[in-house]
């Protein structure tokens, strides 16, 4: 389940604010997702949580399904790819968490209609 509260537009860039996604007992939260000015690429950042203490996560893996791209949250938990294309899929994964998954292209459509 996507929630959305707000959007705006930077410099011409297209900016989705606080874009959350449930699955109890992990909340992901995607802060910014903009077009690269160079490419048809994305880049894609947010904070993943504990859903009912809202504690950060720290070492969720965040994988780039099909590939061997990813990245682990920080010690705010917090994550950032670049290069994904709009038919790429996350994969967030924890130990003793059910495994979520959030499409791009589900991200951008999402963002488009709360613009």
């Amino acid at each position: 389940m996507i929630v959305q509260s707000g959007a705006s537009r930077n410099r011409g860039v297209d900016t989705l604010i606080t874009l959350s996604a449930t699955q109890a007992p992990m909340q992901i939260t995607v802060t910014y997702i903009s077009k690269s000015d160079s490419n048809n690429y994305f880049v894609c950042e947010g904070t993943v949580c504990d859903s009912s203490t809202a504690e950060h996560l720290i070492g969720v893996n965040v994988l780039i399904v099909d590939s061997k791209r990813g990245i682990a949250t920080d010690q705010y938990g917090r994550f950032k790819l670049d290069g994904l294309s709009p038919s790429d899929t996350l994969l967030f994964q924890y130990i003793g968490i059910k495994s979520k998954r959030l499409s791009i292209h589900s991200l951008l459509e999402s963002a488009k209609s709360i613009w």
